[in-house]
């Protein structure tokens, strides 16, 4: 008999599925969000940091085990979940109200235990009848407003200000409705704040209808300069997905802060003034732009009301929105609107060699040569020491290169075959995983190296799938999952760590060039010039033409997602996360076939002519 679900258990069930926190499995208290976008209660991520000892300045994510550089403010400092702390809030007054029937309200103007017959709008606070009585004789408090428990409840229900649910009552003062938009505070706020907390002349406030028309207007701004640009088919595009911006941006900004503090613990003792300059720049440029970025997003749903009839409903949720985007911003002076470029999500921090400048922001995607090695091959792969190791597949041999280009190890790949050193087959691809394992594919077999290139395990892809097919290309993603193409089947298969099957996943036009970014696996077509992407799940999630019909070859993805690829014609070309072109970042590379992403943030490239190691400047 099937098991009866009631709005009880599903109102458990999501709770327990959305609003507790996966360390303590309680309710949420404090969320802030780690760099891989997991939210865990402020006191947990201060007790894991404790078992760390007091010395680290990262935090392992107890669920992904991607690592996050602590602020130097501490751990309070991280990103706060303003999403789940605001859905917590409607959950709790949700619940406070379906108790209400059920259970009595006490009165908290006294400690005799008496039931609660009124509710003070002004304090907040349920009154009994005599608490009331005192109430109503003092004279501080004749002027507020007593409503019964009964008119409570029927104007809790009846009076929605929106389709959307949003409680028009001021967090600050219960009893007060919403009636004005603060603008230096970009905040809804009510009748007493607008004489108290935000008085004139250090606030101005306006109606909502004013509010929501310099909203448009601004929406209105933004919206036409986006068009303008993108009219103008200049070689660099902006990309138009706003959120999926300001979230590259946030990682941006948490993957240079890394980059400054690994830069500044070399040299403590003389660049710390120098590092707390850098970060507060690094803070005010991303402020900037995630506040021009969410206005473009504010833009974006705005617009989509301008030929509706504007009620106060949609006034404001509309004016909701601006709050919920803007309010953090509200000090921070935003981007020029003539700057509107792809650069809008993108800040990075470029290392200077000298012995006391740690280096500066980078507000720009520029790349150089940072290395060159004579080395050859056609596979490269790094280290988390940041060293590399090229594959060479005529030489039959690994090399290991220093990030400068020195040799620092070489590895015959018959040393690698076990037991029949004479049945040697060339690599088919080779990947390096977040345990610096060598994972390297050969015709019929994965095989598991760690760094003193010892053999751990190994299995057969094709086998464990159940499939005929040729394995072609190989990616490993951040749970050191293991992927498998199949060209000639069009098809990829999905490993556990220790190789046992997961899944077949239908890839279309798959071929010899696969990496995986926020489980998508992404790859490229050297026949077809295109650049697909399909999730764990086989769900095509894009597929694009190769700008100006280049003929693509390696393929790699940053800590935010967005793609780099290498072309026949020597370019690095740059895309979005959804697979969309933004610009030509280098044209004048060397003959190179793989690329990767370096532990510290550089490409990493090889090819038949040399290794080379590119870095932002």
């Amino acid at each position: 008999m099937a098991a009866t679900v009631t709005a009880e258990s599903v109102w458990e069930k999501i709770i327990q599925r959305r609003l507790e926190c996966s360390i303590c499995r309680a309710r949420y208290q404090e969320p802030k969000m780690l760099n891989c976008t997991h939210s865990f209660c402020l006191r947990c991520l201060q007790d894991i940091n404790q078992t760390h000892g007091p010395n680290t300045n990262k935090l392992t994510c107890p669920l992904c085990q991607r690592e996050t550089i602590i602020p130097e403010g501490g751990i309070t400092d991280l990103i706060s979940n303003y999403d789940l702390v605001a859905l917590l809030a409607d959950v709790t007054k949700q619940e406070q109200f379906l108790q209400r029937d059920a259970t009595k309200v006490m009165c908290q103007g006294c400690d005799e235990g008496n039931e609660a017959i009124s509710h003070c709008m002004d304090c907040g606070h349920y009154l009994c009848q005599e608490c009331k009585k005192a109430h109503q004789r003092l004279a501080a408090l004749r002027t507020h407003k007593l409503t019964s428990l009964a008119e409570l409840s029927d104007e809790t229900m009846t009076k929605p200000v929106s389709t959307k649910g949003y409680v028009s009552k001021c967090d600050s003062h219960p009893g007060q409705e919403l009636c004005f938009y603060c603008n230096p505070c970009e905040q809804l706020i009510c009748k007493v704040c607008s004489t108290s907390s935000h008085r004139e002349p250090a606030h101005s406030f306006v109606n909502f209808k004013t509010a929501t028309d310099i909203c448009l207007n601004r929406a209105r701004e933004l919206t036409f300069h986006v068009f303008k640009f993108n009219s103008a088919k200049a070689a660099t595009q902006i990309p138009t997905n706003w959120e999926s911006s300001r979230k590259r941006l946030s990682m941006m900004l948490a993957q240079t802060k890394r980059q400054i503090c690994q830069k500044a613990e070399m040299e403590v003792a003389k660049i710390r003034q120098k590092e707390r300059q850098l970060l507060q720049q690094a803070q005010l440029v991303f402020g900037r732009r995630d506040k021009t970025l969410a206005e473009l997003v504010l833009a974006e749903h705005t617009m989509k009301m301008v030929h509706t009839n504007m009620t106060e409903a949609s006034q404001l949720d509309i004016l909701k929105l601006r709050e919920k985007l803007l309010h953090s911003h509200k000090d921070v002076i935003t981007e020029p609107t003539d700057d509107l470029t792809p650069e809008l999500s993108f800040i990075s921090f470029a290392e200077n060699q000298t012995e006391v400048d740690i280096g500066n922001m980078l507000l720009k995607e520029k790349w150089t040569v940072m290395s060159s090695s004579n080395i050859t091959g056609e596979l490269i792969a790094s280290l988390s020491t940041n060293d590399t190791v090229v594959v060479n597949k005529g030489q039959q041999k690994l090399t290991k290169l220093s990030p400068d280009g020195k040799i620092l190890h070489v590895c015959p790949i018959s040393q690698l075959q076990g037991e029949d050193p004479g049945a040697v087959r060339r690599p088919v691809d080779f990947e390096v995983n977040k345990d610096d394992q060598l994972i390297i594919l050969f015709e019929s077999a994965v095989k598991i190296f760690n760094k003193e290139y010892q053999l751990l395990h190994q299995f057969s892809p094709s086998k464990e799938a159940d499939t005929d097919g040729t394995p072609s290309c190989l990616a490993v993603d951040g749970n050191n999952l293991i992927a498998v193409g199949y060209k000639d089947k069009e098809r990829i298969s999905l490993h556990n760590p220790d190789g046992s099957f997961i899944r077949t996943l239908p890839s279309p036009a798959i071929g010899s060039y696969m990496t995986i970014s926020t489980q998508r696996i992404i790859y490229t077509n050297t026949y077809t010039k295109q650049l697909i992407s399909v999730d764990y799940e086989g769900n095509e999630k894009f597929r694009e033409q190769i700008y100006q019909g280049q003929v693509p070859r390696g393929v790699c993805c940053d800590e935010a997602g967005d793609i780099y690829i290498i072309t026949e014609s020597y370019c690095l070309y740059h895309y979005s996360s959804e697979g969309k072109y933004i610009e030509t970042l280098v044209r004048d590379l060397r003959d190179h076939n793989d690329i990767k992403f370096t532990s510290k943030g550089q490409l990493a490239m090889t090819g038949p002519s040399s290794t080379r190691i590119y870095h932002r400047i």
